[in-house]
């Protein structure tokens, strides 16, 4: 039997609470720092699997969410140069450190990830990650992160949840009789 490295899974377990509580929640810039907290626990659990393409990833996307986390308070944290300065920061981060094209899949799924949180609808938000999920999940078999491939069933079962809990379910607030 394969060594599966406990403590990086146990890692990995803490990043799997913060990434499905973060679905739970339905105010965008709460999502985010949220996520900033996920990333931390994911860099440490693919530095200690030696996962390095997703040690990149994730040190990005820490960087990532601290700037969109600060959309709209002026011009650059509000320019579109500023996701597509992220997305060529994957690119560089994953070359950098090149193992094979299963790096693609991180990659890739970072640019998704990256893609909804610059969208302003939490509703949105939800529905790109259920894309990238399925990356993830790949990327952590051919890894071995047995955290990360339990963390992205249960991140699809909490985006589907959250999408019919807020996007579904929602009541629409009765309009008002003049």
């Amino acid at each position: 039997m394969p060594d599966i490295n406990i403590p990086a899974q146990l890692v990995g377990l803490c990043g799997m609470a913060t990434m499905s509580l973060s679905y739970q929640i339905n105010n965008r810039k709460k999502i985010i720092l949220v996520q900033t907290l996920n990333n931390l626990f994911w860099l440490l659990h693919f530095l200690m699997l030696g996962a390095m393409a997703s040690v990149g990833v994730n040190i990005v996307s820490i960087v990532r969410n601290l700037l969109f986390v600060n959309r709209g308070r002026n011009r650059f944290f509000s320019s579109v140069l500023l996701p597509v300065i992220v997305c060529l920061a994957y690119v560089a981060a994953v070359a950098s450190v090149w193992a094979g094209p299963v790096d693609l899949l991180t990659m890739g799924a970072a640019i998704i990830n990256t893609v909804s949180l610059w969208l302003k609808s939490e509703k949105k938000i939800r529905a790109l990650n259920m894309f990238s999920s399925p990356m993830w999940l790949v990327y952590n078999a051919l890894n071995g992160s047995v955290a990360g491939i339990i963390t992205e069933v249960c991140v699809m079962t909490s985006i589907i949840i959250s999408i019919i809990r807020f996007d579904i379910l929602k009541k629409e607030k009765p309009v008002k009789k003049a």
